[in-house]
């Protein structure tokens, strides 16, 4: 007993005396605060594992640029101004949503048919409009959001999906659903 109790301290010793120091990885989070984590890796082993939380970096420009983009969007689609909302939209747009009803799917409406529907429907000035943007996430070139926005008696989410091009972000994806009504 005392002698495998021994082996193994001799084992543990060899494993710890041979490992590295611990590697520093920084880790930028959305609020620009860098934070630091220690990997360790040992040299003994011909295939180390190495385990890395990495989540994307998020600079403030980067999270304006995204909520810009979608805010122009919705501000020029309520006031039909669609030469300025086009600006936000990429070419192969998919936008649709669930119909008040919570049950149906909306038409499609890619940017062509947004053209259209902008020619009738009425005009919602900026100044009575309330858009929310929240829950911005930016990996790479592609970021999503969520979007409370609607008109005062009817109000929807809209989550959407961006992705950077050219320097530019612009929204490929929207899908909605509208609040239910309260009774």
């Amino acid at each position: 007993m005392k002698n495998g109790l021994l082996f193994l301290t001799f084992i543990f010793f060899l494993l710890t005396a041979q490992a590295q120091q611990p590697e520093r990885i920084e880790v930028k989070q959305s609020s620009s605060k860098k934070h630091t984590a220690n990997a360790n890796v040992q040299k003994t082993d011909p295939y180390p594992v190495r385990i890395e939380v990495q989540q994307s970096v998020q600079d403030d420009k980067e999270i304006k640029a995204v909520e810009s983009t979608i805010v122009n969007y919705i501000e020029n689609f309520f006031e039909n101004n669609f030469d300025e909302m086009n600006k936000s939209l990429h070419p192969r747009l998919a936008k649709r949503g669930l119909n008040p009803d919570g049950m149906t799917m909306s038409d499609d409406f890619p940017p062509e048919k947004l053209k259209e529907l902008m020619k009738t429907k009425p005009k919602f000035d900026k100044k009575h409009q309330y858009n929310v943007v929240k829950d911005v996430a930016i990996y790479g070139n592609m970021a999503s959001a969520s979007l409370k926005t609607g008109y005062p008696k009817t109000r929807w989410t809209e989550y959407i999906h961006l992705v950077k091009q050219n320097g530019d972000w612009k929204i490929i994806n929207v899908f909605w659903e509208f609040e239910k009504k309260k009774r």
